[in-house]
């Protein structure tokens, strides 16, 4: 298996944790032949160089949008609707900078470097900002319902960006095949 950094949300406690490997073209370049091997390792660079730039790309507007929320959130003639709204705005724009880090985890862990952010989270928050923003693409026929908002504890130690994504995928998964009912 691969050793994987595991770092708290804080950024103090570092602990590593073994996965199953992937079969990755880098694992078997050394049976390559010279000039293959070569000609590989520099497909490979540039790939990482194109994942390295459009994640910078990517982030410098993301992280405008999350800025410009909050500063529009901090204005007090804001309807408590309106700050829901923005809420789901600057979480999704979070959400989309964790999905460009993600890109670049890809590109890390193909090296064998892995970090998993373990801290704590909000699960009914994360739920709600995951069902609101998924919600538009419900049939008209189906009822989604997010039963982590019903009272409980909802703090969990983990990646929250991990979870949302987990939940967006499971949801996105249900609404795509569920077209009469509910989901839970």
């Amino acid at each position: 298996g691969r050793l994987v950094r595991v770092v708290e949300a804080d950024g103090h406690k570092d602990s590593m944790t073994e996965v199953e490997p992937q079969i990755d073209a880098r694992d078997h370049s050394a049976e390559l032949p010279d000039e293959k091997r070569v000609a590989l390792e520099a497909v490979i660079r540039r790939q990482d160089l194109m994942f390295a730039s459009i994640s910078h790309e990517l982030r410098t507007p993301l992280n405008g949008i999350v800025g410009l929320t909050e500063l529009v959130l901090e204005a007090p003639e804001i309807s408590e609707d309106s700050q829901r709204r923005l809420r789901v705005v600057k979480n999704q724009a979070m959400r989309l900078n964790s999905l460009v880090d993600d890109i670049l985890d890809a590109a890390s862990s193909k090296r064998g470097h892995l970090t998993v952010k373990h801290g704590k989270c909000d699960l009914r928050e994360i739920s709600e900002s995951v069902c609101t923003m998924v919600q538009p693409l419900v049939c008209e026929n189906v009822v989604l319902l997010n039963n982590v908002s019903r009272g409980g504890d909802s703090i969990l130690e983990g990646d929250g960006n991990r979870i949302s994504q987990i939940l967006t995928n499971l949801l996105g998964n249900a609404i795509k095949f569920t077209k009469t009912g509910s989901i839970t």
